[in-house]
């Protein structure tokens, strides 16, 4: 009987050892965000596509390692400011997050806003843009720069014989000159109500609209937000008009951040799923001096 209660101990005691081994080693290994399709974070050769899939929710990451981001095309297609963000929010919270990589592609002064007294860390980080410019073939390039000239001076006996021709004065003394100077149109064009109409948006007011895809949203779930400024004139979208977005959790706490510059705006964010109670959205639309404010709340359950 004791040597039975022996092997299963020591059974017990190496499944123990073993078990243990495993998690230590796995605690050495980086995890890396996947995409749904699979693809590495630091594969993303362009931030604009790495922004977007956090958006719509097929990439989640907590806790991004800035120098491993750094050897990413996606980090090094942005400029400079983006990447000064990049690694401000980084040196804030240690880690980056993925929506902290929304907040600095949205606004490249968001964190150095928000927390003025902190300086982003110097990048050494070698550009790719600047080895795109070393690699163009600059003697291709200069070699062909005579050609046009050659060709320019070869064809100016031909434009002195243009500016001699006959037909060159005939058509400055046509009568068709005088005639299009005091064409009715003109004053026509000048008095168009097109102008009027556009003098009266200038001094009006933006009519700014703002909904959500789901309300009442289940926690877990990614909220769709869309703002749109229009003429309330006429009711068409406006174009170059500034467009911020920010929601708020229940508490008055800022979730996410938009900025935008075209009249028709949509965001997409996940919910925490522990997230629960009304939130608000808070959107400002501004052109031309011109500032339009609305508010949406909607509710997480």
């Amino acid at each position: 009987m004791n040597s039975v209660g022996s092997i299963n101990l020591s059974y017990f005691i190496v499944t123990i050892i073993s078990l243990g081994t495993f998690f230590f080693i796995c605690s050495f290994i980086p995890i890396e965000a996947l995409k749904k399709e699979g693809t590495l974070l630091k594969d993303y050769d362009n931030l604009k596509k790495l922004v977007d899939d956090i958006k719509n929710g097929n990439l989640i990451d907590d806790k991004i390692s800035l120098n491993d981001f750094k050897g990413s095309g996606a980090y090094q297609d942005a400029d400079k400011n983006i990447q000064d963000c990049i690694n401000l929010a980084a040196k804030i919270g240690h880690n980056l997050r993925d929506d902290e990589l929304v907040h600095c592609f949205d606004d490249a002064n968001y964190f150095k806003d928000k927390y003025p007294n902190v300086s982003a860390p110097q990048n050494k980080v070698p550009q790719r843009k600047s080895q795109a410019e070393q690699n163009v073939t600059q003697a291709n390039v200069t070699q062909k720069v005579p050609e046009p000239e050659t060709e320019l001076k070869q064809s100016v006996p031909q434009t002195n014989a243009s500016l001699n021709a006959p037909e060159t004065n005939a058509s400055l003394n046509a009568p068709e000159t005088n005639a299009s100077l005091n064409a009715p149109e003109t004053n026509a064009s000048l008095n168009a109500p097109e102008t009027n109409a556009s003098q009266e948006v200038s001094k009006g007011k933006i009519a700014l609209n703002v909904t959500v895809a789901k309300d009442p949203i289940t926690p877990g779930e990614s909220q769709v937000v869309t703002a749109v400024a229009s003429d309330p004139v006429t009711g068409k979208t406006l174009d170059h008009v500034f467009i911020k977005l920010t929601i708020k959790d229940p508490i008055g706490i800022i979730l996410k951040n938009y900025t935008a510059t075209e009249g028709s705006v949509t965001r997409s964010f996940k919910i925490g799923y522990n997230a629960v109670g009304k939130f608000t959205i808070l959107a400002t639309a501004s052109q031309a001096g011109i500032e339009s404010k609305r508010s949406l709340p909607f509710h997480v359950q």
